[in-house]
């Protein structure tokens, strides 16, 4: 019965019928006779020969054949035996001792029964096979294979979207350069969603289209053929963060010691860098990156991450610049130029050194931090031409309300993942809400991405947002923060609320734990700017006042940057700026509080941990 494909075992002592046992009994019996002759698995064929022979017999109307020669190939007797079999089964006529085919034998049976549609299913498939026209697996991606083109970017654009509010035009830009054969660096302001979006994009990107096959079976534990569905989920992201104490053996490979946990002895072993490790993945026989493939032209495979099946691999370097980048780099120039050959030389055990290709579609993405972007002076022309440095800035004022909206939405999820019993999510997309306090619901912008948007359910939820969003709006003019440090303080400020604080202690330990000690990066003038809004929230006189005494004290060119700041705030904010950027230039009360919303109170304590800490970074910068 499990020869036949009727039964399948559940353990050592129980099995059960399958389901296509429920059907149509000649169907049955032809899947039978028929499956019986695709040979178990293990053996030396992949179809005996019976099964080659004797599918093309059963077209054959000729003449009668003797009976003790139907299966030639496995004997008179046996060849008796089968003949009554596929008599039963309705696929011969048995006359004395000789037989025919039946008429239309192979032609499928009209039921759509279970045993007729796999009889179907196996038949069809069993024939495509022997005429070497079976498809049972994606195509291939060659060595030389370029990077594709992603048929429907808009659409991924949108699947992007669920997770990080990005600009658009950005990620084109990355997509156009990658496309193009270039590495890319993506730079901006912590907190931007540089790395999400450097693992992102690979995966979702160049995600396959999923194809549907069938297969033919060789265990007798299995039906005769199943149908599977294969896809490929575009790029794995290697990621790895750069050190100061980068050199090569980090980057492509070197002697390093091993140390024996058993014996204490130590040895000495190649091992391979990063770059080295990923390049690994696309290759066959690497045990998963940790070894150079057989000698001789690499066989590409498509590399396996635990759960899907993926094109490749691509390294992702975070903090791109902390490296001396020339000096791990430096051997690579010709490799990173995206010759028509490109390849990896990789130090082996000999002493030697081997060529590993890069395969064609085989890319780089580097993040960096823009705050230290003077670290670019390590980067030597030569090796800056192998790259494209892409700016991924905060989003614009214009998208403010979807900023907080999905800050609102990761901080809730975060807390609901953190086992806070308050927070709960529901419906499809998810809305994530404390009830009675504020939830993050999702909505659509102009262009039918999905966003979030945060609705706060009680005036004191509302007022502390509020605050917020106008203190962090005012860093912003000086330094572009990204919605990591939003989602930082919300996590906080909800947090504080749940372990019993009020709102205004909640909001102000939130600032100065999650944003204070970021605020070292901004001038003297900028800190005491910020000092004012605060000092003078809900009294516009006495806040353009202490701006104009700010910009008074300033020097010659400083004065210039500072009016460039609020110039470009107020031009981001409202589309134009009447703000000129002159050393004899005097700002209007409208134009100040245009760009500092300070004419209402902030939910803050008068002189709260968030403005000592302030007030310190004021101090020390002083001395």
């Amino acid at each position: 019965m499990l020869q036949l494909r009727l039964i399948e075992t559940l353990d050592a002592s129980t099995s059960r019928v399958r389901e296509y046992v429920i059907g149509d009994e000649t169907a049955l019996l032809r899947l039978c006779a028929v499956a019986l002759l695709v040979p178990a698995e293990g053996s030396a064929d992949q179809y005996s020969l019976p099964t080659r022979a004797i599918l093309p017999r059963l077209q054959d109307t000729a003449e009668p054949h003797p009976v003790e020669e139907f299966v030639p190939e496995l004997g008179k007797a046996d060849s008796v035996t089968l003949a009554g079999w596929y008599a039963e089964a309705g696929l011969i006529d048995v006359d004395g001792d000789t037989w025919r085919p039946v008429s239309g034998a192979l032609a499928p049976p009209p039921g759509d029964d279970p045993a007729s549609t796999m009889y179907n299913q196996f038949l069809a498939t069993l024939r495509a096979d022997l005429a070497g026209a079976l498809v049972s697996d994606l195509d291939p991606v060659l060595l030389d294979a370029p990077l594709p083109e992603v048929e429907n970017l808009a659409e991924r654009l949108r699947e992007l979207g669920n997770e990080l509010l990005f600009d658009s035009a950005v990620v084109r830009r990355v997509y156009r350069s990658l496309l193009a054969g270039r590495h890319v660096v993506l730079s901006g302001p912590p907190g931007t969603g540089k790395t999400e979006l450097a693992r992102l994009l690979p995966s979702l990107l160049w995600r396959e289209a999923s194809q549907t096959f069938s297969r033919l079976t060789r265990s007798p534990e299995q039906p005769p053929v199943e149908t599977i569905t294969e896809q490929r989920h575009g790029y794995a992201s290697v990621i790895v963060t750069a050190t100061e104490d980068w050199g090569v053996r980090d980057v492509v490979g070197g002697i390093g010691p091993r140390l024996d946990g058993q014996s204490g002895a130590l040895s000495y072993t190649i091992e391979y860098g990063a770059l080295t490790r990923t390049l690994l993945l696309h290759y066959d026989g690497t045990g998963g990156g940790k070894r150079l493939p057989p000698a001789g032209a690499p066989a590409r495979r498509d590399h396996h991450d635990g759960k899907d099946r993926r094109r490749g691999a691509w390294l992702v370097i975070d903090e791109f610049t902390r490296a001396p980048i020339d000096a791990a780099f430096g051997s690579l120039l010709t490799t990173l130029s995206g010759g028509e050959r490109a390849s990896l030389a990789v130090p082996t055990a000999s002493g030697e050194q081997r060529e590993l290709p890069l395969p064609r579609d085989f890319r780089i993405i580097g993040t960096l931090n823009s705050f230290d972007r003077h670290f670019l002076n390590q980067i030597s022309e030569a090796m800056k031409r192998r790259f494209d440095f892409i700016d991924v800035l905060p989003p614009p004022p214009s998208l403010a309300d979807f900023e907080q909206g999905i800050a609102a939405m990761q901080a809730l999820r975060r807390l609901l993942r953190d086992g806070r019993k308050q927070i709960v999510a529901d419906g499809d997309p998810l809305t994530y809400r404390w009830p009675d306090v504020l939830r993050a619901e999702p909505t659509a912008d102009a262009e039918g991405l999905r966003r979030y948007r945060v609705v706060a359910e009680s005036d004191d939820a509302r007022a502390a947002l509020g605050s917020f969003w106008r203190i962090f709006s005012a860093i912003r003019t000086f330094r572009q923060l990204g919605t990591a440090q939003i989602v930082a303080i919300y996590t906080n400020l909800l947090a504080g609320r749940l372990v019993g604080m009020g709102w205004d202690e909640a909001l102000d330990t939130a600032l100065a734990d999650a944003l204070a000690d970021q605020l070292q990066v901004l001038s003297r003038d900028e800190q005491r700017t910020i000092d004012a809004l605060l000092e003078h929230a809900g009294q516009p006189e006495g806040f353009t006042a202490a701006l104009r005494a700010i910009l008074r004290d300033l020097p010659p060119g400083r004065r210039e940057g500072y009016l460039h700041a609020l110039r470009e705030r107020d031009a981001a904010a409202n589309g134009s700026s009447d703000i000129a950027v002159r050393e004899d230039s005097q700002l209007s009360d409208t134009q100040i509080l245009r760009v500092f919303a300070a004419a209402t109170p902030l939910s803050l304590p008068t002189l709260g941990a968030f403005r000592r800490r302030l007030r310190d970074l004021i101090g020390e910068r002083g001395l």
